[in-house]
């Protein structure tokens, strides 16, 4: 019963959204800056994540006693960082970096 609630509530909120379109130099310039706060907003957690990544790495170096679960599992969240801030790097094209 929740679940329906939910869901036609959902629908009915995205159907709204797809219907109004910005066609107005007004709703265009809102959506530029969206865009232009979103693209920041990610550039920003663009580097956290490189600067968390290499935190793990150099963390797990120094301990000696770190179990080869720990270290894969320490190797994996590294990578993973590491693909989150590759994959905003294209973002970095619209600032000419």
């Amino acid at each position: 019963m929740v679940d329906l609630m939910i869901i036609n509530s959902l629908r009915k909120l995205f159907r709204k959204d797809m219907v109004e379109i910005p066609s107005t130099q007004s709703g265009r310039i809102r959506r530029a800056r969206r865009q232009e706060a979103l693209g920041r907003a990610l550039l920003a957690l663009s580097d956290q994540q490189l600067i968390t990544g290499l935190a793990m790495l150099v963390a797990a170096y120094l301990r000696y006693d770190i179990s080869g679960y720990s270290a894969s599992l320490v190797l994996y969240m590294s990578l993973l960082s590491a693909d989150s801030h590759l994959a905003t790097m294209s973002i970095l094209r619209r600032y000419g970096a």
